[in-house]
């Protein structure tokens, strides 16, 4: 009879050999498809074979004096293994990441990480659903871990992946046409990208769990800054990021229409070069007076409205800042591109520490002794080696050979953006009842700002939105915590998502196929080889 003990002492590994194999086919295709299943079940037949064989030697291991060492080798083995499990349960539970890379492109930002705390108020998930093909593996592994860095930080997140081969009723529900789809669903509203994005996915959770987009006018007529894509220095480009913010953006000519829409959320004037007229500075005091929001933003050559700016103790200057700060000069910045790097304390400016760069800037002064209704606060200032060059006629027509500070220029730091806002105490915010409020009489009751008023902000330059400027430095995510702001959309006022910078690693054909064997074949061969060679040895000592 044929013994056929003999012939299984090399299945344990052959059926190493078949799981490397099934290993290496696994991740060169992406999936465990038939092929990696089949060389998973040869190895399982040559590991039970084995066993069906080897019982007896088995069962003397356990009987053998080396039982004893064994056992204590097993309980060994299991606690490290407890310990290691503990380990990461108490990390799963606690899950953190550390993203290593230049500008943190695998963190998410922090405005999408403000606007997912926003989430955990409400009552109901936000529901994503992912249309994605058996063929797009990739997509679908990015999504599911752009989804569990989401839920990290709100619990108000829920979704799942669907193959529209598999789920075609849920697909035609959806009138889903292409893949990927991915839908974004709160209560009755919902939003469609087909990009995988933190980008888009943080827009399109804002645009279905936070209402209705709010509207904002680009005022035109008088030579302000428009939306012409031919013009380096329009304003195309911020017109379209606030679009991609969930914002409504229109141009709005002044003199023609001679009114301002009832849906309007903010008005923005931008350089303006005429002066207007006094029926429209009229429907701007008016607007303002109504709880409207205005952003001005001047330049030198469009020093206007100084008369309705002071009624609400701004007073923009007609100067130009200059700024000698020996860092800017090493960065390549001219002395009329002013760096700002101090922020004073305000909803705009929390936790905002990223310098920006404006562009022949004017400087803002405050007198708050104008109109006590209002109060206005410097939000931004220029360094210390600057000044404010009164002489900006010469300045600009390139008269004045020499520039330095004379004694009726502008002393630093100056303001470059200024807000002014109404305020309220407390007692009118909330009615106390008597025994309290005799119990805090002594107290001085802090102010608070009146949403129901008005809001002038003023910026000192105009260039830093435009096409060149934008991406500078923080000038775009602090014009857009000032848009956010003004619009009532606080919870948004953060640093916005980084753009990913595209570092691949670059390898050929046969790098890439090597790269798998080491892997997949060399290095789990290396322990099988050792354990082969001590084997024989043991058997020729035992001889």
């Amino acid at each position: 009879m044929m013994n056929f003990k003999k012939y299984t002492s090399w299945n344990i590994l052959i059926a190493v050999f078949f799981l490397a194999a099934a290993g290496f086919v696994y991740f060169y295709n992406g999936i465990l498809n038939s092929l990696s299943l089949s060389l998973i079940i040869i190895a399982g037949i040559f590991l039970i074979s084995w066993l069906l064989y080897n019982t007896d030697l088995l069962m003397e291991s356990v009987r053998g004096r080396g039982m004893k060492y064994s056992s204590n080798a097993i309980l060994f083995s299991l606690t490290i293994f407890a310990i290691i499990y503990s380990v990461n349960y108490i990390i799963y539970q606690n899950n953190r990441e550390f993203d290593l890379t230049e500008n943190k492109q695998y963190s998410l930002s922090s405005q999408t990480k403000k606007i997912l705390g926003s989430l955990n108020e409400n009552t109901e998930d936000v529901q994503v659903i992912a249309f994605f093909t058996p063929e797009n593996v990739a997509g679908e592994n990015d999504f599911k871990d752009m989804m569990e860095r989401y839920k990290i930080y709100s619990k108000k997140i829920s979704y799942r992946t669907v193959n529209p081969y598999k789920d075609p009723l849920l697909t035609k529900k959806y009138d889903v046409v292409i893949a990927p789809t991915i839908v974004f669903q709160y209560k009755e509203n919902e939003k469609r990208v087909n990009e995988i994005s933190e980008k888009e996915f943080t827009n399109a959770i804002k645009e279905v769990a936070f209402g209705k987009k709010k509207t904002i006018y680009f005022i035109t007529g008088h030579g302000e800054k428009g939306f012409d894509k031919d013009d380096p220095r329009s304003l195309v480009y911020a017109s379209k990021v606030l679009r991609e913010d969930n914002y409504n953006v229109y141009e709005l000519n002044l003199p023609l229409d001679r009114k301002i829409p009832e849906n309007t959320d903010l008005l923005i004037i931008a350089s303006p070069k005429q002066e207007y007229f006094d029926y429209e500075k009229k429907m701007l005091k008016d607007y303002i007076e109504n709880s409207g929001k205005v952003i001005f933003m001047l330049d030198p050559d469009s020093y206007l409205f100084a008369d309705l700016l002071k009624d609400y103790n701004i007073e923009p200057q007609k100067a130009m800042v200059i700024d000698y700060d020996d860092r800017s000069q090493r960065q390549g910045l001219g002395k009329e591109m002013p760096v700002i790097a101090s922020y004073n304390d305000h909803g705009i400016t929390k936790d905002f520490n990223v310098a920006c760069v404006f562009n022949m800037a004017i400087p803002i002064l405050v007198d708050n002794m104008n109109n006590r209704e209002y109060r206005a606060l410097i939000l931004a200032e220029s360094g210390i080696y600057s000044w404010g060059e009164r002489d900006i006629d010469s300045l600009i027509e390139g008269k004045k050979a020499t520039i330095k500070k004379d004694e009726d220029d502008l002393a630093a730091p100056l303001g470059m953006a200024v807000i002014s806002e109404s305020y309220k105490t407390n007692k009118d915010k909330n009615k106390k009842d008597t025994s309290e409020v005799a119990a805090n009489n002594e107290q001085e009751e802090e102010p608070v700002i009146d949403n129901r008023r008005g809001k002038v902000l003023v910026l000192g330059d105009s260039d830093f939105i435009t096409p060149n400027f934008f991406h500078l430095s923080g000038n775009g995510d602090f014009f857009m915590n000032c848009v956010n702001y003004m619009t009532g959309n606080e919870q948004f006022i953060a640093i916005r998502a980084k753009k990913v910078l595209s570092q691949p690693l670059a390898m050929t054909e046969g790098q890439t196929k090597t790269l798998l064997y080491l892997y997949f074949l060399i290095m789990p061969a290396i322990p099988i080889i050792f354990w082969i060679i001590i084997n024989i040895r043991r058997r020729k000592r035992d001889e």
